[in-house]
């Protein structure tokens, strides 16, 4: 009999049919880790951030740029019980930065090191709406936003950065 180890980070890698069936086949046995993946289950194409368990988000601010830390304490600091929450005016006067590009590229380098600390290459942290953007034609730049993430990032990266 061949035997094999899957830890968490492995199941988080399946896709969300393919780990329903894993852990259908694998029985009774198992049904904590059961229920803590189906809790977490995530829908790339749903409106909601990937949820960040607080061990992944440790992982991710650890040698995080000060910009960077910055950035996603903006919204681990303005957690309403339900989202993290980041105005465009806020997070440039955190940051340092002059405008909306500096930032979007600050996204970028985050989304990318989101992707790699959770193995899901689908991953994606901050959520807008559109109404909540305003676009200045004269300085090619948006002057107003907000930008969301989920319960579970936000709840995550204020318990981690508790340790920091």
């Amino acid at each position: 009999m061949t035997s094999f180890v899957i830890n968490e980070s492995h199941l988080r890698r399946l896709t969300p049919a393919t780990r329903r069936e894993l852990l259908r086949v694998i029985g009774d046995d198992f049904d904590d880790l059961k229920e803590a993946l189906e809790v977490r289950e995530w829908d790339p194409e749903g409106n909601t951030s990937y949820p960040l368990t607080p061990d992944e988000a440790a992982v991710l601010l650890r040698g995080m740029p000060e910009h960077g830390l910055k950035t996603l304490r903006v919204f681990a600091n303005n957690f309403d019980g339900e989202r993290g929450r980041g105005e465009l005016k806020e997070l440039l006067e955190a940051t340092g930065f002059s405008d909306y590009h500096e930032l979007s590229e600050e996204f970028a380098w985050i989304l990318s090191r989101l992707r790699s600390v959770t193995g899901n290459h689908d991953a994606w942290l901050f959520n807008w709406r559109a109404q909540d953007w305003v676009w200045e034609a004269e300085t090619n730049t948006y002057s107003k936003g907000i930008y969301y993430i989920s319960r579970h990032a936000a709840q995550a990266l204020r318990d981690a950065f508790k340790d920091i």
